[in-house]
């Protein structure tokens, strides 16, 4: 079994102590490049799954190029690239030059158009200038080459992931060490990568880390439950029934949550029972919900009430109807006038 390589100068504690409540993991990467094939081998030699590793879409690649294209001289921006337009056979990217017109307005021209043919992968019409020669390097450079973001959410998140780690702020996770094989492979498949380094240091046990990390576990999956919470609430809304799928993902993430809730409580030795019973309580609504949207469904359009009703309807309409049925002055606001007028047809109705 693989065994984490611990960052020493980051580890400041004893090699004894490794054996602790967990690690903890964070990332650096500056000008990382790397190609598809080079990150499928290294993600294989670790024994992990290569698949994962898709090849660059040309087009996703060219619009965040595009994106990211922007010239500047000193800190004002004098040519920027933008889709301008877009088909199943091309993608249009227009070059906008800036000009200052007045103290407080740009205006933006397109002084050039390159065309993307995307069938045959190539430039139907490449530009001529020195910005679209620029702008075409930068392209091909990201449709042939992963970054450092890429290469983080193709290794280093999915082994979070298969470890029940959580963020304790961005970019800085705990891992309890039970996953200590999971982080291992990680740092296989990134060994010797100079521009990008997967740091690894042990959290000990019996030195105060625990109710800290626990108060940081709760609070991480306390927000993802709360995101689930108003997805859930969000049904009510819909005029559908709410898609198996959506509901199968859901609960799916609710079981995730408690395994992970008992998976940091075994590695802490700390009570997550409130987490927990949040969890519980929101399956129950969420089962709620979609017996409700059953039922409405079921029962067929909902019929209008009169109040409803009378909103649809013409103003003099509504005026000669106040005056035969309810026979007084009617109130200037017309709102409080429909209200009124429902009030009056519904104790007809009932009477």
């Amino acid at each position: 079994m693989s065994t984490v390589e611990q960052n020493s100068r980051a580890q400041g504690i004893v090699s004894d102590l490794a054996k602790g409540l967990g690690f903890s993991v964070w990332w650096q990467f500056n000008s990382c490049y790397i190609t598809p094939d080079e990150l499928r081998a290294r993600v294989a030699r670790a024994g992990l799954d290569d698949t994962k590793v898709p090849d660059i879409d040309p087009d996703t690649a060219l619009k965040a190029a595009v994106r990211e294209f922007r010239k500047r001289k000193g800190k004002r921006t004098i040519c920027q690239a933008e889709v301008v337009a877009e088909d199943g056979a091309y993608i249009k990217i227009g070059l906008l030059f800036h000009k200052r017109v007045s103290d407080d307005e740009v205006a933006k021209r397109q002084n050039e158009t390159l065309i993307w043919d995307r069938h045959a992968r190539s430039w139907a019409d490449p530009g001529l200038s020195a910005y679209a020669d620029e702008l075409r390097q930068r392209i091909s450079h990201k449709q042939a080459f992963y970054d450092g973001n890429a290469v983080r959410d193709r290794v280093v998140m999915p082994m979070l992931s298969r470890s029940c780690g959580f963020s304790i702020k961005k970019g800085w996770y705990f891992v309890p060490t039970e996953f200590e094989p999971n982080v291992a492979e990680a740092q296989q498949a990134l060994a010797g990568m100079d521009s990008f380094s997967l740091h690894v240091a042990s959290v000990p046990d019996g030195h105060g880390w625990e109710q800290p990390v626990a108060a940081g576990v709760s609070e991480s999956l306390g927000d993802e439950l709360e995101a689930i919470g108003e997805q859930v609430e969000g049904w009510m809304e819909m005029s559908r029934r709410v898609r198996s799928d959506t509901i199968e993902t859901v609960m799916g993430r609710f079981e995730n949550i408690l395994k992970r809730a008992c998976t940091m409580e075994a590695a802490l030795s700390v009570s997550l029972g409130d987490l927990q019973d949040r969890v519980k309580e929101m399956q129950v609504r969420a089962n709620e919900v979609i017996d409700l949207k059953e039922e409405e469904l079921n029962a067929g359009p909902k019929q209008p009430t009169v109040r409803e009703t009378l909103g649809l309807l013409e103003k003099a309409t509504v005026l000669q109807s106040y005056a035969a049925i309810v026979g007084e002055e009617p109130p200037t606001d017309y709102e409080e006038l429909l209200d009124n007028l429902a009030d009056h047809m519904e104790a007809l109705n009932a009477a």
